[in-house]
């Protein structure tokens, strides 16, 4: 069974007798109920199995073929016997390999089986988990600025060689050292092709050499003629240098594997490229290993509730009626509630402040009805009690759970999606491709699905619960869709709340008596009518603070910071106040206390509920026509996926 989760799988799934084909690792640490690889220096419950990981990782990143395989790496290592031998820290990965390849049934993540020409597959059945998710079809090398100048300082030295790339070189220079603004979502695989040469009829045999990776440094005895692998344990642990330290060489003396397959794509190979804003150059190329598995295979099942027929098909690279679909009959308990929050937009990684205390008003909103039985599934970056992709498939966290928020709509980086689209598809998408926006939206809507399904509403049908999407995707299920404002006030929209301020005031001023209106408050506000136009003049700022999408913070002193804050918690305070207590305060704070350039900074740090009482006990100073011609638009944020892609 192939699974990228093999150490979360419950057995009780799948029946017991299983053996884990476990990868190398520098160490393992648990997270809540996970093993996960331990980060450098952080302590381990089950401790490293090689001692070859520092060098392992430097190598794949420079893209050496092979870079993890047991005759590059295992030969020269001073663990050799005992790692082929035993288990203990720092090694017994060969070891616990050669154990379990023997075993009847075994579950590995799919990088790990061995190669099919070494360990034939025609008896065997391959059961992948999560395919959509861990079937790769392409594999992704980054290059930095640095890479570049390492690559060009190995070539210019041989100047009939370097000619022939100097061009493509020399395009790339611009573009990678911040020499040329890119833009946001820099440039895709058509954009940057277009700004690359043709390097049609340019030999790739003797570039190739000359870039050949020195990997000498692993085979340190080779001086003296005798290769280290050879040597008895002894003398090869007095040649043999530390990980550390081999991996220092590896990143600062081996040349980056990139510029031939780049030349391959441009003259018309498999793949594609793209340079991010901030100048770094990515190349996907096709990876074979999980289709070349898969067809060695005597049988594959695909266990995954959310692929379609038609994608699992490109990624096999078959037809769709070569598959079959095999469906669990799962009962409708019509105890699951799917709510959709649609008017807070698409609500990816990027979001403006506004917004950000829009979704925690939200995710608030429902903690403060039920704190222990509601969690909220968000990107990593603001993860509360779980992250899209990590905990949003293949888990079972969320069993007890009543009210699970997902935040967010859970699409891939862009240009990756098109990278696999390209390179299962054969061609590379424009941007209004519809095949691509459907593979995009299936993408999407997978995750999605996942998502929802942790609640596992169908094993619990005593229960009442409640999935909570805050996203304007358009959902391929029946949903209940809701504004955020009639959730909850804090979460309405900017202009939503002006409106609702305003509108609030207008009702009161018209329920006194338009003519009496100004005397009235006036009279109770101790307020002379004159200052009317100062009001105007804080009401209009206020207005403008909701739509700037200027950071008024900027610039500000860190003393001036603290002083805001604590004058926005005063503020806070008085908006409880009646209106005849209110407006007084509120002439001291704006005009006594703070300079006109300070209300905006201050005003943001003020909470959204506050905002509006303060909004519309200033409005009560106001003209009733002149409210009416301030009055916002109604916000339209029905905005669909596909005008985003």
């Amino acid at each position: 069974m192939t699974s990228s989760l093999i150490r979360q799988l419950d057995c009780r799934l799948i029946g017991n007798g299983w053996s884990d084909l476990e990868a190398r690792h520098g160490g393992l640490n648990r997270v809540k109920n996970r093993l996960q690889r331990s980060a450098k220096r952080d302590a381990y419950v089950v401790p490293a199995n090689c001692s070859r990981i520092g060098v392992l990782n430097a190598l794949r990143d420079k893209n050496i073929p092979g870079a993890d395989t047991a005759n590059l790496i295992c030969g020269t290592c001073i663990a050799r016997e005992a790692c082929i031998n035993a288990d203990g820290p720092g090694y017994g990965f060969l070891n616990q390999r050669r154990n379990v390849l023997g075993a009847p049934l075994l579950r590995a993540h799919p990088d790990s089986l061995p190669d099919p020409e070494d360990y034939p597959l025609e008896n065997t059945m391959l059961i992948w988990d999560e395919p959509g998710q861990n079937f790769q079809v392409k594999q992704s090398v980054t290059v930095t600025f640095s890479d570049l100048q390492q690559t060009i300082t190995t070539l210019i030295i041989y100047p009939e060689i370097f000619a022939l790339v100097q061009p493509l070189l020399s395009a790339l220079l611009p573009l990678m050292d911040g020499s040329i603004k890119l833009g946001k979502y820099g440039l895709n695989h058509l954009a940057l092709k277009s700004r690359l040469p043709d390097m049609a009829g340019v030999k790739l045999g003797e570039i190739a050499l000359i870039l050949m990776p020195n990997l000498g440094f692993l085979n340190t005895s080779s001086d003296y003629g005798i290769d280290l692998a050879d040597l008895p344990k002894q003398l090869r642990k007095k040649f043999s240098e530390r990980d550390s330290e081999m991996a220092e060489q590896a990143r600062n003396g081996v040349v980056k594997q990139w510029l031939i397959p780049l030349i391959r794509i441009l003259q018309g190979g498999a793949g594609c490229i793209q340079v991010s804003r901030y100048g770094l150059l990515t190349l996907n190329t096709p990876n074979p290993r999980h289709r070349d598995l898969a067809q060695a295979a005597q049988a594959n099942v695909f266990l995954d509730a959310t692929l379609s027929r038609e994608d699992l098909a490109l990624k096999l690279g078959c037809s769709p009626d070569e598959i079959l679909v095999v469906r669990q009959a799962v009962p409708d308990t019509g105890n699951l509630e799917v709510i959709q929050v649609a008017d807070m937009g698409r609500v990816g990684m990027s979001r403006g402040g506004d917004q950000t205390k829009r979704i925690d008003a939200l995710v608030q909103h429902y903690q403060d009805l039920d704190a222990v039985n509601t969690r909220t599934i968000d990107f990593k970056q603001f993860e509360k009690d779980g992250a899209w992709w990590r905990d949003s498939r293949g888990v079972n966290d969320f069993l007890t759970v009543q009210t699970l928020v997902l935040v967010g709509t859970p699409c891939r980086n862009l240009n990756d999606l098109a990278a696999e689209f390209a390179i299962t598809s054969g061609y590379y998408p424009e941007e209004e491709d519809p095949a691509f926006k459907a593979f995009v939206d299936r993408s999407i809507l997978a995750e999605i699905h996942q998502a929802i399904g942790r609640l596992r509403a169908h094993r619990r049908p005593g229960e009442s619960l409640q999935v909570v999407l805050i996203s304007n995707i358009d959902m391929d299920i029946p949903v209940q869709q809701i504004q955020a404002k009639d959730l909850t006030i804090e979460a309405a929209h900017k202009t939503e709340r002006v409106r609702l301020a305003i509108e609030s005031a207008i009702l009161q001023l018209q329920a006194k008596g338009e003519k009496v209106t100004q005397q009235i408050v006036s009279a109770m506000t101790k307020i002379p009518r004159g200052t009317i136009a100062r009001y105007w003049r804080l009401f209009i700022s206020l207005l403008d603070s909701f739509n700037s999408k200027v950071n008024n913070s900027k610039n500000v002193s860190e003393a001036d910071q603290d002083c805001h804050q604590a004058i926005a918690g005063v503020l806070d305070e008085l908006a409880d106040l009646p209106i005849d207590d209110l407006l007084p305060s509120l002439n001291e704070v704006f005009f006594d206390w703070l300079k006109p350039r300070e209300w905006a900074n201050v005003w943001d740090k003020v909470s959204i509920s506050c905002q509006m009482a303060i909004l519309e006990g200033v409005a009560m100073m106001l003209p009733v026509k002149l409210l009416e011609e301030t009055l916002p638009e109604k916000p339209n944020q029905t905005v669909q996926l596909s005008q985003h892609v």
